[in-house]
């Protein structure tokens, strides 16, 4: 399987006996163990790997916790109406998985492969859930593969959902995960502050769109949001497009 991966995506195959903190420093690793791909940093040190995981503690536990109220009232969930969201930078698909365990069908999309197949990956596992609750979320996601902007309609797209990689300068390392995607995505994007994305998502004939920021962070450049829901960490920005 690990052979198959990297040549799907063009990767060098390391050796079975390759352990990332032994590996020059620096570098990041797709490994492809028990039929789960995952990421890790090279070098003494580094952190632990990196996976995308639906049926994880910590996912689990995520399920559960008030800020996923928040994510629901920020696109505007209601138990009594069915909602389509395109989650326009998928990343590492909790926000997704959120917002499908609530009963919204959810579109990705990732524009990085490697991210993807982590993705395609974590999908096919909780589609095979012993969890039903966990099955019915997977089956309630689509995945996409490319540059968003792309996509060939939105005709039944209610909500834009962004979480543009911008983390503010600070002296702590931010978390594991989230130095993984800038690692992957930072030098390859063509919109850093996400400032494109807003413009384009704003474009589009969906009901709202939906922008996630750090508490204290400004806005994304560009039309201001027409209100913001906000928790202790995190805030969205939200701007109405259309009714509902």
């Amino acid at each position: 399987m690990a052979s198959a991966v990297a040549e799907q995506l063009d990767l060098p195959l390391l050796a079975r006996a390759s352990i990332p903190r032994r590996l020059p420093a620096g570098q990041l690793v797709l490994i492809v163990e028990h039929e789960q791909p995952s990421l890790q940093f090279t070098g003494t040190g580094v952190p632990g790997a990196v996976a995308a995981d639906f049926g994880a503690p910590a996912m689990q536990h995520r399920r559960r916790a008030g800020h996923n109220e928040l994510l629901g009232r920020a696109v505007g969930w209601r138990p009594s109406a069915s909602l389509h969201v395109l989650d326009a930078t998928a990343g590492l698909g909790r926000d997704a998985f959120v917002l499908a365990d609530q009963g919204c069908q959810v579109t990705l999309w990732e524009r990085s492969r490697v991210l993807a197949l982590l993705l395609e990956f974590a999908l096919t596992r909780a589609q095979a859930h012993d969890d039903e609750r966990i099955r019915s979320a997977a089956q309630r996601m689509t995945l996409c593969t490319g540059d968003v902007r792309m996509a060939d309609s939105m005709d039944s797209v209610d909500v834009i959902y962004l979480d543009p990689m911008f983390v503010e300068a600070r002296k702590a390392l931010p978390g594991k995960e989230m130095q993984v995607l800038h690692h992957l995505l930072s030098e390859t994007t063509d919109d850093p502050l996400g400032e494109s994305l807003l413009a384009w998502a704003c474009d589009q004939s969906v009901r709202r769109v939906v922008v996630k920021r750090a508490r204290r962070a400004p806005s994304l450049p560009g039309p201001a949001p027409g209100h913001v829901i906000e928790g202790r960490a995190v805030r969205f920005d939200v701007y109405p497009l259309g009714t509902g």
